[in-house]
């Protein structure tokens, strides 16, 4: 399971296989389940499992969670709202990852929406419990409705998933459901 042990894990990876990961891959779901399994690894067959997909062959990330299966991000990045913020477990994975260039993190926090992971859980044939947005607030207010309306959607699309969403910005969850009625968000 990735979880308090990946960053850990990342850590004792020689630097050859964090300089593939960080090179070859920009999602930041597939490095960790990658780095995950990298330890075992040599740097050739680490270099080969990314070339040939292993992870389409072996299903999605598994998620730092214990009460889900999976992680999906299309956006990234957030900004304090209540106390409950104060020892955010995404920040403080995000600030290890600073300045590194190539990775979702270098900005460090920044919200950051990610339009090219919006259909991933259609690839994930098996069904399985989604958080999304692991790493962010969906509805944090600078992330547009027609945006926050496409991940519906695709939640929509992909039925044969549980998805569950987390937000300290609930206000804005009932202002968007309310405001369209009968489209994804309802």
């Amino acid at each position: 399971m990735i979880g308090k042990g990946l960053a850990h894990g990342v850590q004792d990876l020689p630097w050859g296989r964090i300089f593939e990961l960080v090179q070859k891959l920009d999602d930041r779901d597939l490095r960790d389940w990658y780095a995950a399994r990298a330890g075992g690894w040599s740097r050739a067959q680490l270099q080969t499992a990314i070339a040939t997909g292993l992870h389409e062959r072996q299903g999605a990330a598994r998620a730092n969670f214990e009460w889900t299966e999976a992680t999906w991000n299309p956006v990234t990045g957030c900004e304090e709202v209540s106390p409950g913020c104060t020892h955010c477990y995404a920040e403080t994975f995000a600030e290890r990852w600073r300045g590194i260039p190539g990775l979702p993190y270098e900005q460090v926090f920044a919200l950051k929406l990610w339009p090219q992971r919006l259909e991933q859980p259609l690839k994930w044939s098996r069904p399985r419990m989604i958080l999304v947005n692991s790493m962010s607030d969906l509805f944090h207010e600078e992330i547009p409705d027609a945006y926050i309306e496409q991940v519906f959607e695709v939640m929509g699309k992909a039925h044969w998933h549980t998805f569950q969403i987390l937000t300290k910005r609930h206000e804005r969850l009932v202002a968007l459901a309310s405001e369209s009625p009968g489209k994804a968000l309802a």
